[in-house]
């Protein structure tokens, strides 16, 4: 490394003396500055980035920056809470974790995702999703507490839930106002039709969440998963809440298991 990096790790008293490496981490953003200098472009496959909670912009910026003369060779990228994927052409696997959304200084967690803006929001993202062509993993977790449970149960995790929307076809859910009447909301399945590779759907995609959001999911979503997803294995759609619990599986979704043969829907890999 030339002494641009090395300088980096030197406090600024006067006598420069050196400061461990470790104590700086990539809180600043320092080795990703360093890879984008020293990277061909699009030579990098694979990002897994297991931090990417951070507040400032500026180190939100410099990481994107950093991935977008990457973006035509990753084939697999694991991030958090970011709803930027707008240029990615090759991605093969793709996890995003503990997504929130922020509007005007407030979190949205999931169960305000009904609010417009933020499945205006949510929509944009999953139509970048929906450009991946090639995609065979996807893998979305939701932000979820900590929860206290008893010995005989499975913690509440992110496995539990689901994104509102997210397995509805837009059209197809009437649901009742909180004023009277009835109106129908936004689904957004239609913008993953074109991941006709993909083989996993995992994450917070469980069709038993505390609270379905007002969303419903049944044969309609089930027929067209068969037609635009015919390769897919694993769909965690029943995730066990508790040790020796069997999930009562719909009838719709064990039509669709017939469909494609070996679709499994609670799989202990993820992590």
């Amino acid at each position: 490394m030339d002494d641009g990096f090395n300088s980096r790790f030197l406090d600024d008293n006067e006598e420069g003396e050196e400061r461990e490496p470790e104590e700086y981490g990539n809180h600043d953003g320092v080795l990703l500055k360093v890879a984008a200098q020293y990277m061909p472009e699009n030579t990098l496959e694979s990002f897994l980035y297991d931090s990417f909670f951070e507040s400032e912009d500026v180190f939100r910026s410099r990481l994107m920056s950093f991935l977008f003369p990457q973006f035509q060779a990753l084939k697999e990228v694991h991030l958090g809470n970011t709803r930027s994927l707008s240029g990615f052409s090759a991605l093969e696997s793709l996890v995003i974790y503990g997504m929130t959304y922020e509007f005007e200084q407030n979190n949205f967690g999931i169960a305000l995702m009904h609010v417009d803006v933020a499945a205006m929001s949510f929509g944009g993202f999953l139509a970048n999703v929906g450009k991946q062509k090639d995609l065979r993993v996807l893998d979305l977790r939701v932000a979820v507490p900590p929860n206290i449970y008893h010995a005989d149960e499975q913690p509440w995790t992110y496995r539990n839930e689901i994104f509102p929307g997210l397995l509805t076809l837009n059209g197809t859910t009437l649901n009742r106002h909180t004023h009277g009447g009835l109106r129908r909301r936004r689904g957004f399945l239609d913008m993953l039709s074109g991941l006709s590779k993909l083989e996993e759907l995992r994450g917070s995609v469980s069709l038993n969440p505390r609270d379905s959001y007002g969303y419903r999911t049944g044969r309609l979503e089930a027929e067209w998963m068969k037609v635009h997803w015919p390769r897919l294995k694993v769909a965690e759609f029943y995730p066990r809440t508790e040790v020796y619990e069997t999930p009562l599986v719909a009838a719709e979704w064990l039509w669709l298991q017939k469909q494609l043969p070996g679709l499994i829907y609670d799989d202990d890999h993820s992590a």
